[in-house]
Parts: C-alpha cells; sequence; structure tokens
C-alpha cells in the first residue's frame, strides 16, 4: 500500500497511482469527473467495486499472473558421444558429434542409452577447439565439461535442450 484515504478518488490519488506504477482501488466510493478524465488518458490498473469481495478476487487474479509461471523445455539438439578425453571425480571432459540442432553453452542435457533415458546433466563449459564458444551448430565436433551424476559413455545419445520461463 502506497497511500489510503476516505473519499471520492481524486486527481492527485490518479497522479499518485501513476507515478508509483501502483494498482488503484476505489472500494465503494465514487471517483471526481478530473480523475476520471486522468484516468482515461493513462495506463493505470484500475479497480472499482462495490462488493470487497470483488475487489479482493481481482487483486488475486493479478498477482497470481504475476507470480504463476511455468517452465517449458525447448529442445535444442542432439549429439553422439565419440570419446571421453578425461573422467576425473569432479569433472569430466566429453569430445561430442552435433547430429541436429546446436549445442548452447550452459545447455541441459537427457543422457539416452540403448533408447533409453538414464540421466540428467548440464554443459559446464563448451568448446570448439581450444576455443570457448557459446553455440556449436549441427555438422560439428566439440568437447564439453560435463557435469552430472551419471557419467556419459561412448556411443551414448545426448539431448540437449534448455528451460525457460512462460507466462
Amino acid at each position: 500500500f502506497i497511500h489510503s484515504a476516505v473519499g471520492d478518488v481524486n486527481d492527485s490519488d490518479v497522479v499518485l497511482a501513476g507515478t508509483s506504477q501502483a494498482i488503484l482501488i476505489a472500494y465503494n466510493v465514487g471517483v471526481g469527473v478530473r480523475a476520471k478524465n486522468t484516468l482515461a488518458n493513462s495506463k493505470i490498473e484500475f479497480i472499482d467495486k462495490k462488493v470487497i469481495y470483488h475487489v479482493l478476487d481481482r487483486v488475486e487474479a493479478i498477482i497470481t499472473g504475476m507470480v504463476d509461471t511455468r517452465y517449458e523445455d525447448i529442445e535444442l539438439g542432439e549429439t553422439k558421444v565419440k570419446a571421453i578425453f578425461y573422467n576425473g571425480k569432479d569433472k569430466m571432459i566429453v569430445g561430442l558429434e552435433v547430429k541436429t540442432g546446436k549445442i548452447e553453452n550452459r545447455a541441459k542435457i537427457r543422457i539416452i542409452r540403448d533408447g533409453k533415458k538414464v540421466a540428467n546433466g548440464e554443459v559446464a563449459n563448451l568448446k570448439s577447439g581450444l576455443i570457448d564458444v557459446n553455440e556449436i551448430e549441427a555438422g560439428n565436433d566439440c568437447g564439453i565439461s560435463y557435469k552430472g551424476d551419471v557419467k556419459p559413455e561412448v556411443g551414448d545419445v545426448l539431448e540437449m535442450y534448455k528451460t525457460v520461463i512462460k507466462k
């Protein structure tokens, strides 16, 4: 809450809501003529209800719309493990051939072995030769630093994807 008062909504209430980027709520009160004109020329979210439950329902709908986020996986591409260059305790360097799509740095990975998903992981770093890159297209070879619990093996298929927020 930025401001609350008793009485009709006036022009200064509308201006305050506009400069604060706030929602203007008028519960069981009138709206002045100048305030109506200012509201008509602004992009302020205005709730004017006579029943408190209607005000609460509208505010809940606005908040739910802002908070209710969905996550969606976007498929990037498919690779095949060609070689394991280093297999340490905390780090693994894997050589890949990009079959379809692309790989992005920090992409998420599904390990497919014998047609079944066996684990998830993540690209910690992506290299083309000795150079760090952000993306590799299909038809190219690359190396990744792999991060995950189950380690990939030569011949595994790695499905690359990323998760984005959808509203």
